[in-house]
């Protein structure tokens, strides 16, 4: 697949094309202006600039996507495959063609973008043509690179013109004519100096205001992702602290005439551990709770999603109908054992509200 060619039809309709991972190119509209050396007037047209900055808008892969009716993901697995061969190439070569758009030159251990000499970007200035001009008045001096004039004569005042002998008033009438044509050409060489000197100025400003916009756009879309992060981390831990504050609030109120057996499990479970005497000829498991639901489903969707993550999850009924189903990543046979397996997988999770429950065998 061809990207720079889709990239330079891009350029046509787009001021500037991000390829992301290797940089943008943007299109600088350059105004008309004259070449001393050609002796030409050029009309407005635009130049191709290169910036190592890049965001990742999708323009191109859904432009290319468009023009070649495929997937928008197939496209962007051959532009990172191209990416990762242009990388490689600036690793190894000293020059990189990029052929319509130009090539890319290293020069002080920094690549430079030259565009191709006949490159079209579009046309908004309805085809003006470049003309030559013939300036046989103006010499310049090497040695003092100067601009020299003849000397102003005496001004003539046309009214004394006709008084004088016709041969010399012609003469004079020439000569004025001569130094006002020279002055004139002298403003205009001035003022078409001034104008690039402007244009080479302006250029340069509007690429490093493309690149400063480019890099603001990165920076926001850098912290926005980080705050949805966040507030996705915050809303899950209140989730499951809201659950295990119900599920403390439910058992106690379902189990307010038992013993004080029931009065000790309550307490230590707001503590994250759980200890019950154990009774004769009765068998226990001990259990690890990471979280609690009042419902079968939601309760059956943390056991399977915990199951993903290669742990023996199950649901402990409670001892109501009413009582929030708990639900366990690991059974223990012993107390001891559970309370040795319990600081590791709560720092695994990062998960500190992670319990010791004792479970009645049925």
């Amino acid at each position: 697949m061809d990207i720079l060619s889709h990239i330079y039809e891009l350029l046509k309709d787009q001021k500037n094309v991000s390829l992301f991972g290797f940089g943008t190119f943007c299109k600088i509209k350059s105004p008309g202006h004259y070449d001393f050396e050609k002796q030409i007037f050029l009309p407005p047209t635009y130049n191709l600039r290169f910036i190592s900055s890049y965001v990742d808008d999708g323009l191109l892969a859904t432009y290319v996507a468009q023009q070649r009716n495929i997937s928008i993901e197939t496209v962007n697995y051959f532009i990172n495959k191209f990416v990762e061969n242009l990388n490689l190439l600036a690793e190894q070569q000293q020059q990189i063609d990029l052929l319509p758009l130009g090539r890319m030159v290293k020069k002080n251990g920094e690549f430079i973008f030259v565009q191709t000499s006949d490159l079209d970007l579009g046309n908004e200035f309805f085809g003006l043509p470049s003309f030559k001009t013939h300036f046989s008045q103006v010499q310049f001096d090497n040695k003092e690179n100067t601009l020299e004039a003849q000397e102003l004569p005496a001004v003539v005042d046309p009214i004394k013109v006709n008084l004088l002998p016709k041969e010399q008033g012609l003469n004079a009438l020439e000569n004025r004519k001569h130094n006002i044509l020279t002055w004139v050409i002298v403003v205009f060489v001035l003022l078409a100096t001034s104008v690039t000197i402007y244009n080479f100025y302006d250029v340069e400003f509007k690429a490093q205001k493309i690149a400063l916009e480019l890099e603001k756009k990165q920076l926001k879309d850098s912290l926005y992702r980080d705050s949805i992060l966040k507030y996705s981390i915050l809303k899950d831990t209140t989730f499951q602290d809201t659950l295990q504050k119900e599920e403390v609030k439910s058992d106690s109120v379902s189990q307010t005439n038992i013993l004080v057996e029931n009065e000790k499990l309550r307490q230590d479970s707001i503590k994250k551990t759980v200890s019950i005497p154990i009774k004769k000829n009765q068998k226990y498991s001990y259990e690890l709770i990471v979280i609690a639901s009042k419902t079968q489903k939601v309760a059956q969707e943390h056991v399977d999603n915990y199951k993903k993550l290669g742990y023996s999850a199950k649901i402990i009924e409670g001892s109501t109908p009413q009582t929030f189903k708990k639900i366990s990543i690991a059974t223990f046979s012993s107390q001891e054992a559970a309370k040795k397996a319990l600081p590791a997988i709560q720092i695994k999770l990062n998960n500190k509200s992670i319990y010791v429950y004792q479970n009645i065998i049925k």
